[in-house]
């Protein structure tokens, strides 16, 4: 069974199971799908719509890895480039 949310105002927010938000939305009053494990909260003013605010997403491990490798990529082409001469000295 798909789980709904009814929509008044047409703005509100989404939280997960943990109770985070994860996203804003504006939409058309009426029923509208909502996943399993979340709750949708609306507002009545645009005031207070525009006053959510959604925390960016917590990144994976996997994603902390890949932004440490591109750094030390970065810095060993920059040293590379430095040392043939290819970009100026003072680049960082």
């Amino acid at each position: 069974m798909i789980k709904t949310m009814k929509v008044k105002s047409g703005m509100g927010y989404i939280k997960d199971s943990k109770g985070k938000i994860v996203g804003k939305c504006r939409l058309g009053e009426g029923d509208h799908p909502l996943k399993e494990g979340y709750t949708y909260h609306e507002v009545k003013t645009f005031a207070k719509y525009r006053e959510i605010v959604v925390p960016e997403p917590e990144k994976t491990p996997g994603e902390i890895i890949g932004e440490k490798i591109q750094s030390e990529m970065r810095a060993l082409a920059v040293a590379s480039l430095k040392a043939k001469g290819e970009i100026p000295q003072d680049y960082e």
